[in-house]
């Protein structure tokens, strides 16, 4: 088997963040530190790139991962996982994520990244070239490593490190499980690409001669935080026709049924763990370039996913899993509680007045956690729980810390950035608060907390 690196690859999006501000807060009477997080000195212009380059540390959004062929995939089309299949992943990319202030002038950087097997061992070394361009306020790098077939990836957990200049600025943690841990497949047409609802992707295919076997494709796919998985639609495009299927299935007696059909044969079967439909290839266009679109909706039957996955339900948290103590280098890590808070948060406090936090829109809602964090060196908090950890969703995508703070006081909203002043723990050992904007209806199930292993929760 020959593998081979993913060739240089980078992408980078431009968006509008908020302008750094100053906040101006009210004292509370407590045992705490008021402090001033120092604004930088000097446009960006003034400093050089060097300096640029060690400031990126600080404007990490986020690590994330996922599969693809040997050409990675548009930003759009990339859904983000932190569990591989062993036989049906080709590469695994990482992507670094970067949200800042306009530089005012083009930077070029380059991080290198190692990953390691779950004994520490370096799997391979490799570096991505990229930019900053002078307006841009987001950036992503991407690179990949695995093969072109599937088979190469073993089961077992993995972490890759990003450095600039030597320099740690992320990590981030992936796991590689057997096929039949993976959970429920869907195969369907497939010749060119499959742009799938949120919680899929494209996972295999088996690309045919035109005109002769059909063309098939092995997708995952999520469960649209549903309770059964009885119903899908799919809609194929191609050069010079388009036709809808809708196929269903019979809430009572799991038989799928075909309406609307327009043109092919299709054939259907079902087992308690997969749903199949095969096409064959278009012979009017010579098996020419098909889309197909699959969506995966709730249907009516009230079945646990874990039935249809084969796999144990992931229960909430009880209290003694809540407890859990976790260290790294610095840090004793231990959550509280995980809860949805809806659209605001409202803290009165004991001294007098208050805050709030809400979500940026109607569509979002807040997760707080309450976590124990304790400095294993024994010297104070004061400013240094101001982390960024994130928070994982049954979909795999990743939600970066939104606000932190003391349970008493202010929040650091690190949608604002910059100098803000708030309440600090004066002792080596505290309890703070993590919040986290995800989408209405989102359940969660892990806290990646920086040189952590993933810390399994769940919180609707």
């Amino acid at each position: 088997m020959v593998i081979r690196p993913v060739d240089g690859r980078n992408e980078e999006r431009d968006a509008m963040i908020p302008k750094p501000q100053v906040v101006v807060l009210r004292v509370a009477a407590l045992a705490a530190l008021l402090f001033m997080i120092p604004a930088a000195a000097g446009a960006a212009g003034e400093k050089s790139d060097k300096e640029l380059r060690a400031k990126l540390k600080t404007y990490v959004r986020s690590v994330n991962f996922f599969e693809s062929g040997q050409n990675i995939p548009d930003a759009d089309e990339r859904v983000y996982l932190t569990r591989f299949a062993a036989g049906l992943t080709r590469f695994i990319n990482w992507e670094l994520n970067f949200q800042m202030p306009a530089l005012g002038r083009r930077l070029d950087y380059e991080v290198e990244a190692v990953w390691r097997k779950a004994d520490g061992s370096v799997l391979v070394r490799q570096t991505q070239k990229s930019r900053i361009e002078p307006d841009w306020t987001t950036s992503y790098a991407a690179h990949g490593w695995g093969n072109r077939v599937w088979g190469y990836w073993q089961p077992g957990k993995c972490t890759v490190e990003l450095l600039i200049d030597k320099v740690r600025v992320a990590r981030g943690e992936f796991e590689v499980i057997s096929d039949e841990a993976f959970g429920l497949r869907l195969t369907a047409l497939w010749d060119v690409r499959v742009p799938l609802y949120p919680g899929s992707r494209v996972v295999r295919s088996e690309e045919q001669k035109p005109g002769t076997k059909p063309c098939r494709a092995l997708v995952e796919t999520g469960l649209d935080k549903a309770s059964t998985l009885y119903f899908f639609r799919e809609r194929l495009k191609a050069e010079g026709w388009v036709f809808d299927t809708e196929l269903l299935a019979d809430a009572e007696d799991g038989s799928l049924k075909t309406s609307d059909l327009v043109w092919g044969m299709v054939n259907m079967y079902k087992d308690p763990y997969t749903l199949t439909a095969v096409i064959p290839s278009d012979k009017r266009t010579g098996g020419g370039r098909t889309l197909a679109e699959l969506i995966l909706t709730a249907g009516g039957a009230k079945v646990d996913p874990a039935a249809l996955i084969g796999g144990p339900a992931q229960p909430a948290l009880d209290e003694s899993q809540m407890n859990r103590r976790f260290t790294n280098a610095d840090w004793a890590v231990t959550v509280l509680s995980a809860k949805a808070e809806g659209p605001v948060i409202t803290k009165n406090f004991p001294g007098g007045g208050g805050t709030t936090f809400k979500a940026p829109d109607s569509g979002f809602t807040l997760i707080r956690l309450t976590v124990r964090l304790e400095r294993l060196d024994g010297k104070p908090i004061k400013n240094s729980f101001i982390l960024r950890p994130s928070v994982v969703d049954a979909e795999g995508q990743s939600y970066d810390c939104a606000a932190a703070g003391t349970l008493w006081g202010e929040y650091y909203d690190f949608g604002k950035g910059g100098s803000q002043s708030l309440l600090t723990p004066t002792q080596s050992q505290d309890t703070l608060e993590y919040v986290f904007v995800v989408p209405i209806g989102s359940v969660i199930n892990e806290l990646n907390w920086p040189d952590l292993p993933p810390i399994q929760i769940r919180v609707r």
